[in-house]
């Protein structure tokens, strides 16, 4: 029972944390545009969250899923190539929402240096404030209107993207399958899906865009990691899916977490608020705690 309470609760806190989070810097925006601290901050945790997540892939995860192929008698690694299969999928969906973010302004700029060009960003850095160029025979209303068209037409893309990473970390808290598991996963991932709906919704709410439409994108990627769980909790209970088909698809998330944590937490331009060294030592940070509660925490299977 304790697990299926900790599978409820903690999708719930991701629930209504994110969107709180993502909503706040509505408030905040101008108060921590001016603050110089405040970057530096967010880039701490996000490096801290990602130290976090690396630690409970490969000391939790990925030893769960070996466990987990153990009566499958063949030479091929194969609890490892599922890992990397989630990996590579989850990195062609990002390459593929680059294309469609680039493809999607490339036509309206064109080769006209008087329009306004929208540079490929990484979904999980979006400074649109460094990419929108309005040159100045443009009226002002119709400059407006093209920066708050191509914000919220980029906001999308990033939601979208970063909605699809959360249906997997849920789908991995619902593979859980004993309360410490699920709690120590939840650690993890709410460290860096918490910051990251703040880094979100703090960069489209300096690029102006609307309150309504920053609702709708954050109730979306509130939703996902619940949604996840959901699945993931009717997956494990199914008595047709045990054993390797559990292992299989908590390989899968493992794969998402581990692109998660090198190509959207250590490589994210807002990283770059913070030395090197700092870096290293927030993400070593995180690693170290976390791996000291799976040390100190009992395995209650």
């Amino acid at each position: 029972m304790a697990v299926q309470v900790a599978q409820v609760v903690t999708p719930l806190i991701l629930l209504f944390g994110t969107f709180f989070l993502g909503m706040l810097p509505i408030f905040l925006v101008r108060k921590l545009s001016a603050s110089t601290a405040g970057p530096r901050i967010l880039s701490f945790l996000v490096c801290f969250g990602g130290g976090v997540i690396f630690c409970v892939t490969f000391l939790h995860m990925i030893p769960d899923v070996i466990d987990g192929f153990s009566t499958v008698r063949i030479s091929f690694p194969l609890p490892e190539a599922v890992v990397c299969i989630g990996f590579l999928a989850i990195y062609a969906v990002d390459e593929l929402i680059h294309i469609c973010l680039g493809h999607g302004h490339s036509h309206d700029a064109g080769n006209d240096p008087s329009a306004m060009a929208v540079d490929e960003r990484d979904p999980s850095a979006p400074y649109f404030g460094d990419s929108i160029v309005i040159s100045e025979s443009q009226s002002f209303s119709a400059s407006v209107a093209q920066l708050n068209r191509a914000t919220t037409i980029s906001g999308l893309f990033i939601i979208a993207a970063l909605s699809f990473h959360s249906l997997f970390e849920g789908l991995a808290l619902g593979l859980q399958q004993s309360e410490r598991d699920t709690w120590l996963l939840f650690m993890g991932v709410s460290i860096h899906k918490l910051v990251l709906a703040f880094v979100v919704g703090f960069d489209l709410s300096s690029a102006g865009i609307s309150a309504k439409v920053l609702m709708a994108y954050m109730a979306v990627f509130a939703v996902m990691s619940p949604l996840g769980a959901a699945i993931g909790a009717g997956f494990l209970s199914s008595r047709n899916f045990q054993g390797v088909p559990v292992a299989s698809m908590n390989g899968l998330a493992a794969g998402t977490l581990l692109y998660v944590t090198f190509f959207e937490v250590l490589q994210r331009k807002q990283n770059a608020n913070l030395s090197r060294i700092l870096r290293v030592i927030a993400v070593s940070l995180g690693f170290t705690s976390m791996a000291l509660l799976i040390a100190v925490l009992p395995d209650r299977d």
